[in-house]
């Protein structure tokens, strides 16, 4: 049946139908994966990044058929952009606090090491002011 159907229709548009609509959707795709490039991983970030995809593609063939995107395909983008931010600033606060982390276990160490040599620990202010920039 499906090839029937498809028999017919490139009878009917030839090989390829509406170029102009593989092209949009092309378009969409590459557009979205050049906006949400990041330099890290995130757990279920390709996913929501290709469901955002799906739901922008939905909303420019909507645009094509009725003239304007469904009020709920417009509310799916809106939900799943929210989601890739929150995710993004989740991921973000890990990082600054790991980075946080790992600073005071360096702190802790070269403390450790100028007890056992007899010189006192040094604070938080004194370390920044010795650091390579100060």
């Amino acid at each position: 049946m499906v090839v029937r159907k498809r028999k017919r229709l490139q009878a009917k548009y030839g090989d390829d139908p509406f170029p102009e609509h593989i092209q949009l959707i092309e378009a969409i795709e590459d557009a979205a994966t050049d906006r949400r490039e990041y330099n890290f991983y995130m757990k279920g970030f390709r996913e929501l990044v290709e469901e955002e995809t799906r739901h922008l593609i939905c909303a420019e063939l909507e645009k094509i058929i009725w003239g304007k995107a469904r009020p709920r395909t417009a509310a799916a983008i809106k939900e799943v952009a929210h989601r890739i931010e929150e995710l993004i600033e989740a991921a973000e606060a890990k990082k600054k606090n790991q980075e946080s982390e790992e600073r005071r276990r360096n702190i802790e160490f070269l403390n450790g090491n100028r007890v056992l040599s007899g010189l006192p620990p040094l604070s938080e202010e004194n370390i920044e002011s010795t650091g390579p920039n100060g």
